[in-house]
């Protein structure tokens, strides 16, 4: 083996890497959670716990992620230390696997989970969230059949391209893209950009008004009405909509204010989750989340649009969300393992003393 490659083994399950990475780990995560304070928990999780590499007046600082990769490179080459002795390091062998669970469930969680909206205003029930990275383009069209329904077509605005038609065959409607433009608007405290979409479509033959046939169409818009021949046409810019495993129905809603203040205390929504033929009804407030299966909903906010209130729910969905507790069962039965090994090996050694 090459002095080189010893050198980097013995950097790599270096115990002072381990310290170093916690300490910085530490000021992070203090840091994160004072920036959470005034920039509230999404800026704080896309600077500091989803990041690589974020920057801070022109200077990188290590996001959590790196932080979490580099501790994760370390604690496996220190376990294979331990493997010189297996039966007596065996508990310090389990705790080390149970912090490399851990950190490897951050690390997935990261890369792998996701987060949607889901606004409600109250007697309003959904089956379904909206993403925060994906847009659509929806076309509704009243139905000849039932005047007060209609008919709709979407498509994801992320596959189109310049000179591309696009037809839908619910509404007989089709049209080109003369023109897609994104903007990235940066938020206070937040590193990654808002994206937003101005489209300029050229309606089909199948549309002729007296307007012309070209509509201009922006992200957070009201849905444009657009007359075709003697129908009405609604196109609209909207969040990509995403199913969950359960329909939701908000029965009621409240928010608290801090006593002589405009400071939110508390928001708290009575919501009916209905999974399959099972119905509930639950609470869910600001620290009080409802969790169902590899889906969480949280009381993110509230709103109001036209004299109505509504209540902002954020939903994540992180298929790793056991690995904490599973990281934690290995943890403390590594540390059960080790101080009964202790113990045992003492007795031991006592033994053959008094031999």
């Amino acid at each position: 083996m090459s002095s080189f490659i010893r050198k980097v083994i013995q950097l790599s399950s270096s115990a002072k890497v381990t310290i170093i990475c916690l300490l910085v780990m530490v000021v992070m995560v203090i840091w994160g959670t004072l920036f959470e304070a005034a920039y509230g928990l999404l800026a704080a999780r896309e600077k500091f716990f989803h990041s690589w590499i974020f920057w801070t007046y022109n200077i990188p600082f290590p996001g959590i992620k790196l932080i979490s990769l580099i501790l994760l490179w370390n604690l496996v080459f220190r376990s294979v230390e331990f493997l010189k002795s297996p039966l007596k390091n065996s508990g310090l062998i389990l705790i080390h696997l149970g912090v490399a669970f851990l950190l490897s469930g951050a690390l997935f969680t990261a890369k792998f989970s996701k987060e949607y909206f889901l606004p409600l205003h109250e007697g309003e029930a959904s089956g379904s969230a909206y993403s925060y990275e994906s847009s659509e383009i929806a076309v509704l069209k009243k139905s000849v059949q039932f005047p007060d329904a209609f008919i709709y077509d979407s498509v994801p605005i992320s596959g189109l391209k310049n000179g591309q038609t696009v037809n839908f065959s619910r509404t007989g409607i089709s049209f080109t893209i003369e023109n897609i433009h994104v903007k990235k608007v940066a938020e206070k405290g937040v590193e990654r950009k808002t994206v937003t979409h101005e489209l300029t479509l050229l309606l089909g033959n199948s549309c002729n008004s007296q307007s012309g046939n070209k509509i201009v169409l922006t992200s957070g818009s009201q849905p444009q009405p657009f007359f075709c021949d003697r129908d009405t046409v609604y196109f609209v810019i909207r969040p990509v909509s995403v199913p969950i495993p359960v329909h939701l129905k908000l029965l009621d809603f409240s928010n608290e204010l801090h006593p002589g203040t405009e400071t939110l205390k508390n928001v708290q929504s009575h919501v009916s989750v209905k999974n399959g033929s099972a119905e509930r009804d639950v609470n869910i407030s600001m620290n009080k989340p409802l969790r169902i299966g590899a889906y969480t909903f949280y009381q993110a906010s509230y709103s109001q649009v036209d004299g109505n209130e509504i209540s902002n729910f954020s939903v994540v969905y992180n298929p790793f969300r056991f690995f904490p507790y599973a990281a934690s069962l290995i943890i403390v039965g590594g540390l059960l393992l080790h101080m009964i090994l202790l113990i045992v090996f003492r007795k031991i050694k006592e033994i053959k003393a008094g031999n």
